[in-house]
């Protein structure tokens, strides 16, 4: 995919671990939440993810996310 896979930086807030802010080409994390790509200006509903690396996306490039092929179908 020709990106850096150490990109990756973890902080720990109150005896949690989060994504540190990261911004790239490919990998995008604002306010400790990976970037879901083709959001629309206006919705009605949200749905979270929570869980591992799988549900991070944590190899994928942001529109290759569970998340934002998720956002493209609904």
């Amino acid at each position: 995919m020709g990106f850096q896979l150490n990109i990756m930086n973890r902080i720990n807030i109150n005896g949690v671990t989060f994504t540190s802010d990261t911004v790239s080409k490919f990998f995008n994390v604002v306010n400790h939440i990976r970037l879901t790509t083709d959001i629309p200006n206006i919705y009605k509903k949200s749905i979270y993810f929570f869980g591992n690396c799988i549900a991070l996306g944590a190899y994928a490039e942001d529109k290759y996310t569970i998340e934002s092929n998720l956002q493209r179908k609904l």
